[in-house]
């Protein structure tokens, strides 16, 4: 994708009406905003909000990419904001962190003072394998860490990461 979101787009060019293809849509408005791929990547949401109502049986996928979005403060349509506040913290399947990890993680970025320690948190969390296969929510949550240390580049770029290595 980087820098060639023309070429890979057009990869997808009639691919089918799926899980797949409207993470890709997300990845590319990530990647590379725009007012075609911002357009597509509503949709998208809508569709992943649509998919993602919690008495279905939400994908991780879907919770990962509406997560993601929300985290990020990127637009998103009502629905689709609405039900990522609902999966909010639901457990998926995933690698996870020990619990006390997580609260370290959160006491670490509410305290300016210890940003590099939250930073280096989330660089445990993460891991060596990066965040294919980490739970959507904790992924979901070391990108708002990330955010709220203000260190969005960083943030973006593991979103784009996580949903580039999701599988459905």
């Amino acid at each position: 994708l980087r820098d060639k979101t023309d070429q890979a787009a057009a990869w997808y060019i009639g691919a089918p009406d799926d899980e797949d293809a409207h993470a890709f849509a997300l990845l590319l408005d990530l990647t590379s905003p725009s007012p075609e791929h911002d357009a597509a990547a509503q949709d998208a949401l809508a569709w992943f909000a649509h998919s993602a109502m919690p008495q279905q049986n939400p994908s991780p996928v879907a919770a990962l990419a509406l997560g993601l979005f929300d985290v990020l403060h990127l637009p998103m349509p009502d629905a689709a904001h609405t039900v990522a506040a609902t999966l909010e913290g639901t457990p998926f399947d995933g690698r996870k962190p020990a619990s006390d990890d997580l609260r370290k993680l959160a006491d670490a970025a509410s305290q300016p003072a210890r940003k590099g320690e939250a930073l280096l948190r989330v660089l445990d969390i993460v891991g060596p394998t990066g965040p294919a296969g980490l739970s959507p929510d904790v992924t979901v949550e070391c990108v708002r860490t990330l955010q709220q240390l203000g260190l969005t580049k960083e943030a973006r770029a593991l979103a784009i990461e996580a949903l580039a290595s999701a599988r459905p």
